[in-house]
């Protein structure tokens, strides 16, 4: 379910950008979920933040991945990397009952 969202484009981006993407929409994702249900969450919860990710915020971090990171060349593990995609996670933080 979570990979049916994620991809970047139809272009078929480098598999290293999809694996950011998805990356950045599991924290995403996680965060949300156990925003208010602190190691309760069901897969009910699971679902419905998957839905809140890919109606709010799916498309901006596709593009905030694919913009940041498509001239890299592969080096990701660089600081400067690493800030960046903690970056696009924070700027895309889904907030309890946000739905836009």
């Amino acid at each position: 379910m979570l990979l049916g969202v994620c991809p970047i484009s139809n272009e078929s981006p480098p598999t290293a950008l999809q694996i950011l993407n998805l990356g950045a929409a599991v924290i995403i994702v996680a965060g949300n979920i156990f925003w208010l249900q602190s190691g309760r969450a069901t897969t009910h919860d699971f679902r419905a933040s998957l839905g809140r990710y890919h109606r709010s915020v799916a498309e901006r971090v596709r593009e905030a991945v694919w913009d940041r990171f498509k001239n890299e060349n592969g080096h990701y593990d660089t600081l400067q990397c690493i800030n960046a995609l903690h970056q696009i996670v924070l700027d895309n933080q889904i907030r309890p009952g946000q739905m836009s």
